[in-house]
């Protein structure tokens, strides 16, 4: 009977937990993630970044669809992707759900300087949305555990201070809020983390936060070569030991 009593709460308790990780959105076993700061600094040469030992491997241009930016240095691909929707982006899953609605026009004052081959104007206009909905959820999958990632996140809206407290929650940690801003205000944020498993989920929240396009990167072939002798190189020493 104890055996039995014991078996019962056991599974009570995983019952539990499940309903836990449903409600938390699916998030439990995501990465922590290193937030930097909502930046303004959006031009064609500015706006997509490159970190030191990554590479960017593409873009995905939220309800809007397939076009190419230049960042000044290089072409980089958006994959087009409506609201619900999902698509693949060199290999990893991005998909969103969860936001109400998706605007194709006039939600960004940034004005293209180069425009090739095609202008900021094609990804920035076109958003998906979260109004009067508890989360909006962006989600990677088909991620390498143990291989760290960068995300570089684009918002813009057309009113001023909709965004204002928009954040985006990521492996149990908050980004920066949005701030104050102008009509039309565009921003990014980059997060970076350390794949634990194959999904990472960001969950925005916020009034009305609003979200044009994100861009991946992965480590370079090179770093990650460095990293495997790095780790021999551990081993090794272990074994000397």
């Amino acid at each position: 009977m104890r055996k039995t009593r014991l078996m019962l709460n056991k599974v009570a308790f995983l019952g539990v937990t499940a309903i836990a990780v449903l409600v938390m959105g699916g998030t439990a076993n995501a990465a922590m993630v290193t937030w930097g700061l909502w930046s303004s600094d959006i031009t064609d040469t500015t706006a997509i970044k490159v970190l030191s030992g990554y590479t960017t491997v593409e873009g995905v241009n939220l309800n809007g669809s397939n076009t190419t930016i230049n960042n000044g240095t290089v072409d980089v691909s958006f994959v087009g992707i409506a609201k619900d929707g999902s698509g693949s982006v060199a290999g990893i899953t991005v998909g969103n759900s969860g936001f109400a609605f998706q605007s194709t026009g006039n939600n960004s004052n940034v004005t293209s300087t180069v425009g090739s081959p095609q202008t900021w104007a094609t990804v920035l206009d076109r958003v998906i949305g979260d109004y009067n909905s508890p989360w909006g959820q962006i989600s990677l999958t088909g991620l390498t555990e143990g291989k760290g990632y960068y995300v570089e996140f684009f918002s813009s809206a057309p009113d001023a201070g909709i965004l204002s407290n928009s954040i985006i929650t990521s492996g149990g940690v908050d980004s920066p809020a949005f701030g104050a801003h102008v009509s039309g205000g565009t921003r990014y944020i980059i997060a970076t983390f350390t794949a634990d498993g194959p999904t990472q989920t960001f969950t925005v929240s916020g009034t009305e936060p609003t979200y044009s396009a994100l861009v991946v990167g992965v480590p370079e072939p090179a770093t990650l070569s460095l990293l495997g002798l790095g780790g021999l190189a551990v081993i090794r020493r272990r074994k000397s030991a």
